[in-house]
């Protein structure tokens, strides 16, 4: 009996220090609707789960949804979103400094004009990033952290890509609204 208390008191540090799953990822959706579209905002964990408590080390996933309520096709004035914006900045929640911006990975492309048709569209960007881009921004130490971006989305109802149009026309073809309130708060742990 003594020796096998003997045991579990040897063993129980390296019990306490295995790294522990996280049982409750607090998911968390942020949805924005205008003029016919609704965009869904996620944090998500490579395997697609929605999370805002991720393992350090473990890549967190921003998922943005397009989706076209119309039920007409329009056509996109700019890819959305696109390298620049401030979508898929990382801040520490601590003091709002930036942490870096994610890659953008867009999975499905636009085709030609850019057009979306009822339904939805998914851009993804990850953080780490992989490949060149990896230098350039660490890893996620444990801590507080969040997401946040205003976007301008713009389009117009028929396909202009390839048409002679002065400016002055495609300004007034063109359609477009603030994309605001998608700010998720996370953690990794």
């Amino acid at each position: 009996m003594k020796k096998s208390i003997l045991i579990v008191l040897l063993f129980m540090p390296f019990l306490w220090a295995c790294e522990q799953d996280i049982i409750d990822r607090k998911p968390v959706v942020r949805t924005f609707e205008q003029d016919g579209f609704r965009f869904t905002f996620s944090l998500q964990t490579e395997d697609g789960t929605n999370a805002t408590v991720f393992k350090e080390g473990e890549n967190v996933v921003s998922s943005l949804t397009v989706e076209n309520l119309t039920g007409d096709t329009v056509y996109m004035y700019d890819a959305y979103p696109f390298p620049g914006s401030s979508f898929g900045e990382v801040f520490s929640a601590a003091d709002g400094h930036c942490m870096g911006q994610l890659f953008v990975g867009v999975i499905d492309m636009f085709v030609s004009c850019g057009h979306i048709a009822p339904g939805g569209k998914t851009y993804v960007l990850t953080y780490p990033v992989a490949g060149d881009e990896a230098a350039k921004i660490s890893p996620l130490a444990k801590g507080e952290y969040y997401v946040d971006f205003t976007r301008k989305f713009q389009y117009h109802d028929d396909c202009i890509c390839n048409s002679e149009i002065s400016s002055e026309e495609l300004q007034q073809k063109l359609h477009e609204f603030i994309i605001s309130g998608l700010k998720i708060n996370f953690e990794v742990r």
